[in-house]
Order: C-alpha cells, then structure tokens, then sequence
C-alpha cells in the first residue's frame, strides 16, 4: 500500500508564475522610462525659463546701472544744454540681428526713455524712427531760447554693432548741420 501523502507525489510547476512576474518587472521598467523622460523634458523647460529670466535681469541691471550714471552726469544742468544719450546694444545670447537703440532725452521727471527696435527686416525703419525722434527733440530745444543740444553715442562700446554706430553717426552728423545749435560727442 502506498503512503498518501508521500514527499515524491507533490509538484508545484513554477513556469506559469515566472513568465507573469517577468511581465510584470517588463510593465515597472517601461514605466520607470517614460517617467524619467517626461522628467528630462521638464528640466528642460525649467532651464530655459532660467536662463531667460537671467537675460531680463541682466538687462535690468543694465538699465538699472545706465539710469544712475545719466542722472549723476546730468544733474542740474537741464536748463543749460539739453543732453540726448543714444545707446544702440545687442543681447549676446539672442540673433545678431535683433537689436535695440536706446534714446534718453534729459533727466527730467517727465522724460522718458524710448527704445527703437532695429532688425534686419527694419533697418532703414529704425534709423529713420530714431531720427524723427530726435529731429523732435531738437526742435523742442529750439523753441524761444535756443539751447543747445549735446547727441551723444556710446561709440567703441563692446555693446555696439559697427553698422549701427556708423549709421547713428552719420544721422548725429546730418542734424547737426541742419541746426546750429546740435553738438555731437
């Protein structure tokens, strides 16, 4: 007679159980990649957000520094002679080709600084934008008391394109043969 419960009779067959948990493990792996690479894009995202906010306040900054150093050089001097700064700069970490001049007439209250974009597409647009506004400025000066009127460019700035300090130049040298009381610096 046999034993009922002998040690041989009892078989478990495993290989069912293998092939689910390897299809599992394949499942959380797969997973795990498209988590990691939504994970990567955000980064991404968030970098670049970075690095443009760190061009808007390094430009800040500029701007910032160009505002306490045309007010410290100016200063009572408004009733006198009437200043113009003209700045003409790129951003290095953008397009050559986008840039910005910057006019600041005075350090009046009530004076106002004028950007005048300047691309390739709008080249002649911008210079000839930029000379209406200080054709206006100079006329302004010149009503009852001529005042003289000093045009002045950051010239050999690293921040300046060659094109734009010739043109600019050339446009300071036309005022100031059409009025007498237009001085360049």
């Amino acid at each position: 007679m046999r034993k009922r419960n002998s040690k041989t009779d009892f078989v478990i067959d495993l290989t069912s159980l293998l092939d689910v948990i390897f299809i599992v493990l394949l499942i959380v792996m797969c997973g795990q990649k498209l988590l990691s690479d939504d994970t990567k894009e955000a980064a991404a995202k968030a970098e670049e957000m970075i690095e443009a906010a760190d061009a808007s306040l390094r430009e800040s900054d500029a701007l910032q520094e160009y505002y306490r150093q045309h007010t410290e050089a100016f200063e009572n001097t408004e009733q006198y002679v009437r200043f113009v700064d003209v700045v003409a700069y790129f951003d290095s970490s953008t397009r050559i080709s986008d840039r910005t001049v910057i006019v600041t007439a005075g350090i009046d209250e009530g004076s106002e600084l004028v950007r005048i974009p300047v691309t390739a597409a709008n080249e002649a647009e911008g210079y000839a934008s930029l000379q209406k506004y200080l054709t206006g400025i100079i006329e302004e000066a010149s009503d009852g008391v001529s005042v003289p009127v000093i045009l002045s460019l950051n010239r050999g700035d690293e921040s300046i394109l060659y094109r734009d300090e010739t043109a600019i130049s050339n446009i300071f040298e036309y005022l100031a043969s059409q009025y007498d009381n237009v001085f360049t610096r």
